[in-house]
């Protein structure tokens, strides 16, 4: 919390909502923006909690910002196709 940014992770806790469906995060290894730690937070929080619906995925070691968001976009209409 020495940021800015993160003490304004800290101060609104995002990550404690009552997530009820099922929820997927991405997240990129090389992203300059998020830190891996910081964008599987909400997963092990919920999971702690006994929530097994929400999941973090790695878009890869060399996955960038941008390049997290273009290789999630990939699987998100299989994963939708899935759940109906």
């Amino acid at each position: 919390m020495r940021s800015e940014y993160g003490r304004l992770i800290y101060r609104n806790q995002v990550f404690r909502w009552g997530i009820k469906t099922p929820t997927r995060n991405y997240y990129g290894e090389a992203d300059e923006a998020i830190t891996v730690g910081l964008a599987k937070l909400a997963m092990h929080y919920q999971q702690g909690m006994g929530n097994t619906k929400v999941s973090a995925i790695s878009a890869g070691r060399d996955a960038t910002h941008r390049g997290t968001f273009a290789r999630a976009v990939r699987g998100w209409s299989a994963w939708f196709e899935e759940m109906s």
